[in-house]
């Protein structure tokens, strides 16, 4: 599959917005009825309004009766038809992205300056093309109703109206038409009897629009790490005539990473706290150390906006692997509530298991429930042939055993695997990493100069 399978909840109402500005069009006509006592036209609005509306609703506003009379002229609006629009389809993976600048902001006066401030990249996905088609049904009781309510209906939509879905310059999607492609002049049949009935005139248009998935508006500003290759001197060539230095990827003795002073930090849940370079939570003074103080180095905190980042793998360049997540200050000067991205994780490698016991104090029926297919445990300890409650298995410290329904064996040899491997604990909801030699969580723990970042 080249999507995403894992796609967050998102409804932003698009079609339901479409409708509303589409039935707010048809509330600024009107109607003369008679003339008031100056002698001039007696001018009444006509309302409009969308037909899906809930019974309840509409008994209550006919009295709870239904020999109350509607009240027209009225205008109704409903969705009679949504079609995918092939004309208009393009490439479905296309991606544009747009910098995006901002005017300096000044806190303390409240005012905009003339210099660039924040910067953004906005990252815009192809939208998904539709024409919908509504229909309005104009309720008259008399022709003269009808003649005066249809004449400005045409000459409001000759040939068509252009609607702006929204004021956000950077929607490409905001504009559209509204066009008409039939009237239905009346839905009365001929001979139409003695009786006085309502007579509607249907109309039909067309709307051309789009759906836009989300866009991704990422800061520009980042705490950068500045990666130094140190050369290994012993390799240069210092033979007459030679070009001297040869940057081989094969030279690369060492990298020094610099992080944010480098510093350290360690992750316990969903708490970041700040250490110093060899991992001490106070500075030789004594002092805390203070995360505001640190960030406002460097730009400044814009709450559900500014991330901290991972890095899990080697390639230090590679950040499509990052595990991301925004903060928010913690009332200790230290701390950070970091909250993350579960579909930024790393992808789980491993089924996930019930839970991590120590063989020796729990098994299936004292402290565990009694097997069931399918159940798997990573163990604390190892189990000998005559160890209680497992039966006649053999197991290594870390491996993680299952029960096949029958017998318990083991599903991950931990002494012969190397590899690392993600799974899910079931029982803290949490994730795993098998780093080849031990089992850890896979976000917690601390974490060295160069394998975090702080995106303002």
């Amino acid at each position: 599959m080249s999507k995403n399978r894992y796609l967050d909840y998102w409804y932003d109402q698009q079609i339901r917005n479409y409708l509303i500005q589409f039935t707010r069009v048809f509330s600024v006509f009107s109607y003369a009825a008679g003339t008031n006592e100056d002698g001039s036209k007696k001018i009444l609005p006509v309302p409009a309004r969308y037909a899906s509306t809930d019974r309840m609703v509409s008994a209550i506003q006919r009295n709870q009766s239904e020999n109350t009379m509607l009240s027209v002229p009225m205008f109704t609006v409903y969705l009679s038809g949504i079609e995918i629009d092939r004309s208009r389809t393009q490439v479905d993976e296309y991606v544009e992205k747009r910098k995006v600048y901002e005017r300096d902001y000044n806190e303390e006066t409240k005012e905009y300056g003339s210099t660039v401030g924040n910067t953004f990249l906005l990252e815009r996905k192809m939208p998904v093309p539709l024409n919908l088609e509504i229909k309005v049904d104009l309720w008259t009781s008399n022709i003269e109703q009808k003649l005066q309510l249809f004449e400005q209906v045409c000459v409001l939509f000759n040939p068509s109206l252009d609607l702006q879905a929204n004021t956000n310059v950077f929607d490409w999607t905001a504009l559209t038409i509204i066009e008409p492609t039939n009237y239905n002049f009346s839905s009365r049949t001929i001979p139409i009897g003695t009786e006085s009935e309502i007579d509607i005139m249907e109309m039909t248009f067309k709307c051309p629009i789009w759906i836009s998935p989300p866009a991704k508006l990422k800061p520009m500003k980042i705490i950068h790490r500045i990666i130094n290759n140190i050369l290994d001197v012993h390799n240069i060539d210092k033979t007459p005539g030679a070009e001297g230095i040869k940057w081989d990827s094969e030279d690369l003795m060492a990298r020094i990473i610099h992080t944010p002073r480098n510093h350290q930090i360690r992750i316990e849940d969903n708490v970041i706290t700040l250490l110093t370079s060899g991992g001490n939570e106070k500075l030789p003074n004594g002092d805390v150390l203070v995360w505001e103080n640190l960030i406002s180095r460097y730009g400044k905190y814009r709450e559900g906006i500014s991330e901290i980042r991972l890095r899990f793998v080697e390639n230090l360049e590679d950040d499509t692997k990052d595990v991301r997540g925004v903060f928010y200050f913690h009332p200790e000067p230290n701390k950070l509530y970091w909250y993350v991205d579960p579909i930024t994780l790393p992808p789980n490698t491993l089924p996930p298991i019930n839970g991590i016991v120590n063989p020796h104090t729990v098994y299936p029926g004292n402290g565990l429930p009694l097997p069931a297919l399918g159940q798997r445990y990573i163990i604390t300890d190892e189990i000998g042939s005559t160890t209680v409650g497992w039966g006649s298995l053999t197991a290594n410290k870390n491996d993680i055993i299952e029960y096949n329904g029958t017998n318990w064996f083991v599903s991950f040899p931990s002494a012969v695997s190397f590899d690392r491997q993600f799974l899910i604990n079931l029982n803290t909801n949490k994730q795993l990493l098998w780093t080849g030699q031990k089992w850890i969580y896979s976000i917690e723990g601390q974490w060295r100069p160069g394998t975090w970042i702080i995106m303002l």
